[in-house]
Order: structure tokens, then C-alpha cells, then sequence
């Protein structure tokens, strides 16, 4: 099963998480995307943006604990879990997209 910690500029602009500095210290992949993400909004170019990152099982049981994702989409192949989220002044869309391994389905 291969699962990615993805983010991208918010869509909606309306954060319901707000990531305190503390999360990010306690988990390195959260902490990688979002600085991928402050670079990227950084950058004075045109058109969107996004960063994916290959997780483990262990790094994404901690992200989730640390978000409380609200919104889920799921299909035969894949679940993602996802959530706007807030830190340092800036909107994000933050993703955790699970490939479903070919027998459980139990992410």
C-alpha cells in the first residue's frame, strides 16, 4: 500500500485547522510539505501548485492524529482523507491519499 502526504493552495480559503509549530516539530513529512508549500507561495509565478510526498503507515497514523481531517473521498482504488488548514498565515489544502493494497481495504 503506498500512501502520499499531498498539499496544495487552499481552494475555499476557510481553514478549519489551524497546525501549531509544535505539530510540525513532531512530524518531520508534515513538517517537509509544509515548508515545500511556503516556498512554493513564496514564488511569484502563475498557475497552481502542488507537493506530494511518499509517507509510511506509521507517519500517517501520526497525521492523522495530529488532523482531524473533515472530508473524505474513496473509490474502488484509493481513499483521501483531506482538510484546509491554516499555519503562519497562509491557507493549504493538506491530503493523505492511500492506494487500497489488492486485499483489505482497511486504511
Amino acid at each position: 500500500m503506498d500512501i502520499w502526504l499531498e498539499i496544495s493552495a487552499c481552494v475555499e480559503h476557510l481553514p478549519r485547522i489551524i497546525l501549531e509549530q509544535r505539530t510540525l516539530g513532531a512530524i518531520p513529512s508534515l513538517s517537509e510539505v509544509i515548508s515545500a508549500a511556503q516556498k512554493a507561495s513564496s514564488k511569484k509565478q502563475s498557475g497552481k501548485w502542488d507537493y506530494s510526498l511518499k509517507i509510511s503507515q506509521e507517519e500517517s497514523d501520526k497525521i492523522k492524529a495530529a488532523v482531524t481531517f473533515g472530508k473524505r473521498l474513496e473509490d474502488e482504488r484509493s481513499i483521501i482523507f483531506y482538510e484546509d488548514i491554516s499555519f503562519s498565515d497562509s491557507c493549504y489544502t493538506l491530503r493523505l491519499f492511500i492506494e487500497k493494497s489488492q486485499g483489505s481495504a482497511n486504511p
